[in-house]
């Protein structure tokens, strides 16, 4: 009843100032120290390292990052701002830990509000201990002692969870006894067994104090974690503290609340002097803190760290650096999984490709490759040069303004596309239909790419392609007395735009592709293009728009995801130009696709959809005792779709139209449904599915159920 009073968040606006520490150590070092070359160097000072908060054995520094900032708050419209003073990182993963990290390292690590009724965590929703509504129905709580704590009178709270093989908490408040019932401190702990991956102990402490205005602000906050099952490594410890001083009121005209981003990083921010830190870090550093400089030395010169550091790199972006330095590299070569695939068409493929990096211009790229096949006897090939306005780097960085013009002749499948992996990417060979429906492509592209940091996203395209069937794909047409021709290829062009708008947008960022790390607000999209007879050697008129619209919400049961679409296209166009579904031949799980459709199979000139899955946290899995300590997750996903065609674009009522392809139709009454029940974290990595089709089960060629596989890494 009285956690949201006395709270600095209910001004209008304030600020205060900002200081972190995260560091990475290697835990069981006294036994890594008898065997390990590279840490015997260490032995002697061992007594002088820091130790851990679980164990009080000393622990080895690697890495350590510090962040001096300015943080602005403002209440109605929310918004926070945070200016960065200085910043300064040392340590072996210095090079290796990608700026694109940043999100998912703060969303998984995050500084919780333990005021919240459901505290995001882990990128888990974790019901709060101080949830009005769940909070005695998930926990059992303790009055303790009463203790001075901070020169108050304090009553001290424990609370643990009903049932400890769920995501909850264990801990203890501290709790003022003047009448406010103000928490002074609380300490979280993940008990073990309780349904998180990779974890073996965590603990968060937060610490409040009041201030001279009479508000109880958060005065430090620490997270440390012990991870399991890196024995290969000693253990591995993270730990990472915030500490908040100088609370103050800000004016909501404050020039911060202006800034375009909200994140500044000030002139010089990297390059401050030692003597800088001293004079400004809140609490020096500890005096038993090892050198990571002399970390970074010894494990600089192990052949088997830098493989392990080069392999991680290898497996973690898919290119391999052609300069050991990533402050001189200036090629990647890349992406590894895609340099061998097989097709129906092509046989064995070989390709090669690369691209150039920010240390040869921040703002012109270049990427492409090369491919061969050793059935078809075709080189393909792609080039794409992009020129970035504010020198953001157009794969990796947020907030892109870029212009870009791309160049390709390839293979092509119409009706199957993915949009989280490389086309031929080797895993995606293995094909549980006949891959045979084929183009080869040529196709360029100018596009203009723009992202605001309020969200928004906009992008124009134009371009222009010519597809010719290949394999059992031909492109026929039949005249009035049943004449067939062979018309071989067609070409099209096309402009066309695209509005992205979600807020609060948190993300991976991998290479071509990001992937939602905890989306709570929706993300919208509006695609419209227009295809233009004669414009770059088009050969047909014809308008698209399509909406979509897509939300996770979370729970502590689980999280539930959707994306809902619905498209029309105008025109009186030949098959490959109208909506084809997104068939899935291969047996990985890919979003967004139709795992037990086959390429082509129907075609549409407009469509509603839905694609949507729920993720469950182990709740009936983690009841069965046998399975409990494996910690495997159900999963449930449908995919729907509804669609029609017009009359006008039906083969037999305009001779110019392809024929269809055999076992290609239209859609009847029934929509197109699947379902699939599956089991994720098999082995903290693997899921399986199985997939059934629901309708239009006697069309010929397909098959009515299968089974699919994933890898997903989750705590």
């Amino acid at each position: 009843e009285n956690k949201n009073t006395n709270r600095i968040e209910n001004l209008p606006s304030y600020k205060y100032q900002q200081y972190e520490k995260s560091v990475i150590s290697v835990d069981e070092i006294l036994k890594a120290l008898k065997s390990n070359k590279i840490l015997k160097k260490f032995e002697t000072a061992y007594n002088d390292l820091e130790v851990s908060d679980f164990s009080g054995q000393p622990i080895l520094t690697i890495s350590m990052k510090e962040i001096l900032s300015e943080e602005y708050r403002k209440k109605d419209p929310k918004t926070e701002k945070t200016v960065i003073i200085a910043e300064n990182h040392e340590g072996v993963d210095r090079s290796t830990i990608a700026e694109s990290l940043a999100g998912i390292w703060n969303e998984t690590f995050n500084d919780i509000n333990i005021f919240e009724d459901n505290i995001t965590f882990l990128l888990k929703e974790i019901v709060s201990p101080l949830s009005p509504t769940h909070a005695t129905k998930n926990y059992k709580y303790y009055i303790g002692d009463t203790v001075q704590y901070k020169n108050q009178n304090c009553v001290t709270v424990d609370f643990t969870p009903h049932l400890t093989d769920e995501a909850r908490f264990t801990g203890r408040f501290w709790i003022t006894l003047d009448g406010n019932y103000n928490i002074i401190k609380v300490i979280l702990n993940i008990p073990h067994g309780s349904g998180f991956n990779y974890i073996n102990q965590l603990q968060i402490n937060q610490e409040f104090e009041k201030e001279a205005n009479e508000f109880w602000v958060k005065s430090h906050s620490s997270t440390a974690v012990e991870f399991d099952n890196f024995k290969v490594l000693y253990g591995l410890y993270v730990k990472r503290e915030l500490f908040f001083y100088d609370y103050n009121p800000a004016e909501p005209s404050d020039p911060a609340f202006q800034f375009s981003d909200d994140v500044v990083m000030l002139k010089d921010s990297e390059n401050q002097t030692d003597s800088f830190w001293i004079a400004n870090r809140p609490i020096p550093l500890p005096v038993k803190s090892q050198s990571v400089k002399e970390a970074e030395s010894a494990f600089s010169h192990s052949p088997l760290f830098r493989g392990a550091i080069f392999s991680l790199k290898v497996l973690t972006s898919g290119y391999v650096q052609t300069n050991g330095s990533k402050d001189k590299n200036k090629f990647n070569i890349g992406p590894i999984g895609t340099f061998f695939s097989v097709n129906e068409i092509e046989g064995m493929r070989f390709k090669l490709g690369g691209e150039t990096t920010s240390n040869l211009s921040k703002y012109f790229y270049l990427k492409g490759f090369g491919a061969y096949g050793t059935k078809d006897n075709k080189f393909k090939y792609s080039g794409k040069a992009t020129w970035s306005f504010n020198g953001k780097h157009p794969d990796f960085d947020y907030g892109i303004n870029t212009l870009s013009f791309s160049y390709q002749y390839d293979v092509n499948t119409p009706g199957e596309q993915f949009f989280f992996a490389n086309k031929d990417n080797v895993l995606l060979s293995f094909k549980h239909t006949k891959d045979d429906k084929m183009t080869y492509q040529r196709k360029g592209t100018l596009l203009y790419e723009k992202e605001y940091e309020n969200g928004f996203m906009i992008s124009g395209w134009t371009k222009f392609q010519t597809e010719q069937a290949t394999g059992s794909l031909q492109f026929l047409t039949a005249d009035s007395l049943g004449n067939i021709a062979d018309v071989g290829s067609y070409n099209s062009s096309e402009i066309g735009i695209r509005l992205r708008y979600v807020h609060s947008d948190i993300f991976y960022q991998r290479r071509n592709a990001r992937i939602p790390v905890f989306h709570n607000a929706p993300v919208f999209y509006l695609t419209y293009y227009n295809g233009i007879k004669g414009y770059l050697n088009g050969e047909y008129n014809y308008q698209f728009a399509e909406f979509a619209i897509g939300k996770t919400f979370w729970s502590p049961i689980g999280h539930f995801d959707f994306l809902a679409r619905t498209g029309k296209i105008w025109g009186s166009l030949p098959f490959p130009l109208l909506i084809l579904p997104n068939a899935n031949q291969s047996y990985s799980i890919q979003p967004y696709t139709y795992n037990m459709l086959t390429p082509i199979e129907f075609i549409n000139d407009k469509f509603v959809s839905l694609d949507a899955g729920f993720h469950f946290n182990g709740i009936l899995l983690g009841k069965v005792p046998i399975l409990r300590k494996l910690n495997m997750r159900e999963v449930v996903t449908f995919k729907g779709l509804y669609g029609d065609l017009s009359d006008k674009n039906l083969p037999e009522n305009n001779p110019d139209l392809f024929l269809f392809p055999e076992n290609s139709r239209t859609m009847g009454k029934d929509p197109y449904m699947e379902v699939s029940i599956g089991i994720e974290n098999i082995f903290k990595m693997l899921r399986i599915d199985y997939v059934r089709r629901l309708t239009y089960l006697n069309d010929p060629g397909i098959s009515k159920n299968g089974v699919r596989f994933a890898l997903r890494f989750s705590f």
